[in-house]
């Protein structure tokens, strides 16, 4: 076999990493909401789990304290085992997830634009996160301008008031109720 009998190689093009202008603008504040939602979630599954844990107390002792003698052994190995599954399942489903799950910027950009409301951001953030990404746009300019268009339009938006706090106020009502049906409970035993 000869060389002039074998198809020519592809030629492949070198791609140059253009940096736009605005993008970093953009980037910082999605990252800001990344952070903020990721210890938003944390501290909401530190509130679940404190929760948990008071109010498993809170069950556990009225079961085993009100017991006319000893509760039986079964009862008592039941109460410890669902109490260590409770506070297990807990921790992982609850804090060790929010240390885990990370959004990228393309995600952030969607939440953002989702809670923000579809017609006032529509779908520019993400287009101008994902261009901004992408080495093989055929026209620098054009994505430029995307950007801008952006960039613009996202100034007056607060991306921080996109993060719910809902789940955050709940877990605090919980974790205050259990907690005070916990020392409420301790302080009428007595002696």
């Amino acid at each position: 076999f000869s060389r002039a009998t074998h198809a020519p190689r592809e030629v492949r093009r070198m791609t140059t990493l253009n940096h736009y202008e605005g993008i970093d603008e953009i980037r910082q504040r999605l990252l800001a909401v990344e952070l903020r939602r990721r210890a938003m979630h944390l501290v909401t599954g530190l509130l679940a789990v404190s929760a948990l844990v008071a109010g498993g107390l809170v069950v556990a002792a009225a079961a085993c304290g009100y017991w006319p003698d000893q509760p039986p052994r079964l009862l008592r190995w039941a109460l410890l085992t669902g109490l260590c599954v409770l506070w297990a399942g807990g921790i992982v489903w609850f804090v060790l997830r929010a240390l885990v799950v990370r959004y990228n910027l393309a995600q952030v950009a969607r939440y953002v634009e989702r809670a923000a409301g579809g017609k006032k951001l529509g779908n520019n953030l993400i287009n101008s996160v994902l261009l901004a990404s992408d080495a093989d746009q055929a026209s620098a300019a054009l994505v430029q301008q995307a950007i801008n268009e952006s960039a613009a339009e996202t100034r007056g938006v607060d991306f921080a008031r996109s993060i719910s706090t809902r789940g955050l106020r709940r877990w605090a009502v919980a974790s205050a109720c259990c907690t005070a049906l916990l020392c409420a409970f301790a302080f009428a035993q007595g002696g």
